[in-house]
């Protein structure tokens, strides 16, 4: 206790010797300035150093260099604050203790050698036998695509070029033409502008449930919807009534699709409105059934592909195999192979004559949300909710392309008949148009107010349309080209789940979150007889 002052005023008298001009008062004054700059100076470098937050590793780091890990009434904050000015004071500037920055250094070698290893899955036969077929399937059908644009091309080169001859470069210019090709799309625009909503169905009048899927029948005449019971009926589209009724799902069906080759034939003894309940165990087997008698297939939440027949009630075969939920299928072109993506972060394919599992490919960090076949049959697009699409060349098993532009989930997509435009929509409320021949991203919608939660094309190789729905409750239909919309369908009182267009493009189908489905129809023009 005395040491201290004695040595203070030694200190004293020898700066007063060296500095006799200076009197006791300003050599104090200027001491204590001088030890004030010192204290912030190292508060200034404590304050760039980095020490852990978690109030383990402070202490561990305390420990080491030899300090007490908690003084009395010193919460974690002060904690961390004293680890950083002893680390001044000792000259350390490292903050982490050395276990923890060897386990770190241990994690980051592992993710490099996990990063820079390259490992392969073992195909079947059956998958080699499936890429060959794929591959006979596809390139005469891509060949007769082809072709048939080259036509249509040429066709307008000709008609172009008649009109300059018979009517002259100027009147062209001037904008007078006649141009057929302009005169056809707008009278598209017009009819699609006629759309209206004819008529509204409650899924279940007694238990009604969100409706998640609607899909119509390749005749148009029918047209099914999957909900969150798990039920999957079967309604005339025509006059809304119920027909059929199928129970096999244990949670919510997420998507229901009418199979293209589909007889869409009720038998009348098998025509209901009741619910019909199903026993597992009368499920049969899968050598009783062919892909030329499944007419709908439906997936859930349960993670479980049900495949049906209009002329069973029981479902005629079931895929399992996922190991999570079920978000959407698909049906390849041929009718023979379905795709389905999971939660489990892959996508699958099936074979539909042997009801076996041909493929399990992952690509996705995140759950698999949407997919579809192009129109071909070479190609597969699945998008996920790590905000990523891919195109996948099912003929070689390689990824050709990567989606980057969405900031959110993507949760559907669909090709364009032309066979180069795809289209992706997702939890950012946007839609993208990509050109498969550029690899990039052509054209960005900023199509609804909410997640966008299906879109679909229709048309023909001349001319693309767009069909969106959305949470925001509305569908939209988009113009080919430009992408300006056309029209907008409001009706539903909650988010919109799903929507389809009949084959001949007469009709849309949507439903949603209301427990409802509706379809939309061109409005027929009155006649007024004078």
């Amino acid at each position: 206790f005395f040491l201290v002052p004695f040595f203070v005023e030694k200190k004293k008298k020898k700066k007063m010797a060296t500095n006799p001009a200076f009197s006791e008062t300003t050599q104090n004054a200027a001491e204590q300035q001088q030890r004030i700059l010192e204290h912030l100076d190292q508060e200034k470098r404590a304050r760039s150093l980095a020490v852990p937050t978690k109030d383990a590793l402070v202490k561990a780091r305390l420990r080491e260099l030899g300090e007490p890990i908690c003084l009395f009434g010193e919460n974690a904050g002060d904690r961390r604050q004293r680890l950083r000015m002893v680390m001044v004071q000792l000259g350390v500037t490292e903050g982490m203790p050395k276990i923890a920055l060897e386990e770190q250094r241990v994690k980051v070698d592992a993710s490099v050698d996990d990063k820079k290893q390259v490992y392969y899955t073992p195909g079947t036969k059956d998958l080699k036998d499936f890429r060959l077929w794929c591959l006979n399937y596809s390139i005469p059908k891509a060949k007769k695509r082809v072709a048939g644009q080259k036509a249509l091309r040429d066709a307008e080169v000709d008609e172009l070029e008649k009109m300059k001859e018979e009517e002259g470069t100027k009147r062209i210019r001037t904008g007078k033409d006649t141009d057929k090709v302009v005169n056809q799309r707008m009278k598209q625009v017009g009819e699609l502008r006629k759309f209206v909503n004819l008529s509204s169905q409650v899924e279940d009048m007694r238990a009604a449930r969100p409706v998640s899927s609607i899909s119509f029948a390749p005749n148009q005449k029918l047209l099914a919807t999957a909900s969150w019971s798990g039920s999957v009926k079967v309604w005339e589209s025509e006059t809304f009534r119920q027909v059929k009724q199928f129970r096999g799902h244990t949670e919510r069906a997420t998507q229901v699709l009418f199979h293209p080759h589909s007889s869409c034939e009720i038998p009348s003894s098998l025509k209901t409105e009741v619910k019909m309940e199903v026993d597992d165990t009368e499920i049969p087997s899968s050598s009783s059934s062919s892909s030329s008698s499944v007419d709908l297939i439906s997936c859930s939440v349960d993670k479980m592909i049900h495949l049906w027949s209009l002329s069973s009630p029981t479902p005629i075969a079931t895929l399992t195999g996922h190991m999570d939920r079920i978000n959407r299928i698909a049906i390849h072109p041929f009718g023979r192979h379905i795709a389905s993506t999971s939660n489990d972060m892959t996508w699958r394919l099936w074979d539909l004559e042997t009801k076996s599992m041909l493929l399990e490919q992952e690509g996705h960090s995140r759950a698999s949300f949407g997919c579809a076949f192009h129109p071909d049959g070479s190609l597969l697009c699945s998008t996920g909710l790590d905000s990523f699409g891919r195109v996948w060349d099912l003929r070689s098993g390689k990824s050709i392309f990567l989606m980057k532009g969405h900031v959110s989930g993507v949760l559907t997509t669909d090709w364009a008949p032309d066979g180069f435009t795809l289209v992706t929509g997702g939890d950012d409320n946007a839609v993208r148009i990509w050109d498969l021949r550029r690899k990039r991203c052509v054209y960005t919608v900023p199509a609804h107010a909410k997640l966008v939660s299906q879109a679909k094309f229709w048309g023909g190789q001349r001319e693309n349309f767009l069909v969106t729905c959305s949470y925001d409750k509305t569908v939209k239909i988009w113009g080919g080209g430009d992408w300006t919309m056309i029209k907008s369908l409001s009706g539903h009182d909650g988010q919109v789940s799903a929507v389809d267009v009949s084959g001949d493009g007469e009709m849309i189908a949507s439903c949603g979150l209301d427990k409802t489905w509706k379809v939309w129809k061109k409005e027929e023009e009155e006649e007024f007889v004078m």
